[in-house]
Order: structure tokens, then sequence, then C-alpha cells
């Protein structure tokens, strides 16, 4: 019977030493050294395992082990929830959400923000490089280059067939020019064809928009 009852005490103790030297990696346990904490932890089980016996040392066995399972569940429940690669996931995770929703707040600000024409001029070009503009897909200048990425108009990057697909080179067209033209206040007019000249840039009288006026007004509506 003696053996019996130092057989249960036995597990008691190496359970509950097990369990807290599992604590070793809790997270405001960070920095201790291991091989010491460990010792401790240990220590420290054991004598909770003993004083967790003796409290049910004159209950039967269904009810020192339904004991032990329960306290088992929790500290392992303990030991996973406060351990620091389960802690570092959370703060990780947290503020990669935070992060990217700041980014992504302050990429839509970027985007809706009007581009500032002022600061940029066009390059001075020769006649002979006048001659050889072609229109602008988007504000409909003759003001682009066939060797430059750019307008010298409206400063829009051409469209990259290298990059993109050229199936969706229409829907690249009409929100760049939702953009392009879009009104500074709701009462502003929206000129698509005037002035006939700009920046020392001719109107290509056959270029049309692939937006219409009220297309751009909702833009401006919901991007203001």
């Amino acid at each position: 019977m003696k053996d019996k009852i130092d057989f249960i005490k036995t597990i008691f103790l190496v359970v509950f030493c097990v369990l807290f030297i599992s604590f070793k990696d809790l997270y405001f346990l960070t920095g201790i050294n291991e091989t010491l904490l460990s010792g401790v932890l240990g220590g420290l089980g054991a004598l909770i395992g003993m004083a967790t016996y003796q409290l049910v040392n004159d209950k039967n066995n269904y009810i020192k082990f339904g004991v032990l399972g329960a306290l088992t569940v929790l500290l392992i429940t303990l030991s996973v929830t406060f351990s620091r690669d389960n802690i570092n996931a959370k703060i990780e995770k947290q503020l990669t959400s935070y992060f990217d929703s700041i980014t992504s707040e302050k990429i839509n600000e970027v985007l809706k923000q009007p581009i500032d024409t002022n600061s940029l001029k066009p390059p001075k070009l020769t006649e002979a490089e006048y001659k050889r503009l072609v229109t602008c897909d988007i504000c409909g200048y003759k003001a682009v280059c066939p060797d430059s990425n750019y307008c010298y108009n409206c400063f829009t990057m051409t469209y990259n067939l290298s990059a993109n697909k050229l199936s969706e080179k229409k829907n690249w067209i009409r929100d760049e020019q939702l953009f392009w033209f879009n009104p500074d206040s709701a009462t502003s007019k929206i000129h698509f064809f005037d002035p006939k000249i700009e920046n020392g840039f001719l109107k290509d009288s056959l270029w049309k928009p692939s937006v219409s006026e009220i297309e751009v007004r909702q833009y401006h509506i919901t991007n203001k």
C-alpha cells in the first residue's frame, strides 16, 4: 500500500516538476539564464506538486488523478498561452495589421492628392523634336516623344506594354483620365478639349476622352 502511495506521490512530483520547467519559455521570463531558470522552476514545481499531493492525500485515487489531470491541463494552457512564441506571434500580427492599415491609409491619401504641375516643366525641345511628338492617350495633347516614357504636358507615364497587358490598357486610360480631369471643386468646369494649346503643346483634334463628364464628377465626389 505504501509503495502505491509513494508511486502516486512520485507522479505528482514529476508532473509538476516537468510542467513548471516548461514555464522557462514564458514571455515575461525572457533574458534569464535557462539552465538556472529550469532548476529553480523544477524545484518550485516539485514543492507545489508535494503540497498538492498532501491536500488530496486522504482522497481516493480517482480524485487524486482527477485533480492532477485538471491542474495539468490548466498549467499546459497557461504555458502555451503566455509562451514567448505565442506572445511574439500575437504582437507581430497586431503590429503588421496596424502598419498595414497605416500604410494603406497613407497610400490612399497620396493617391487622392491632385498632381501639382506648377513645379513640373516640360523639357526644352528642338523644332525637330516638336515634329516627332505624338498624342498623349490621357490629356490629348501632342506632347509625347516616341522615345520618352512620360507625357511632357500631363506628366503621366506612358503605358508600358512590357510590364502590362494590352487588354488592360483601356481601363488604364480611363483611370488616368478620371484622375487627370478631376476638377478642383464640384463647381469647377471640366475641359476635355480646351485650351487648344497648353504649355506649348497642341491639342489633337482627333483625340477623344474615354470618360464622360458625369463619370469625372462622380469620381470627384468619391475621392474628394
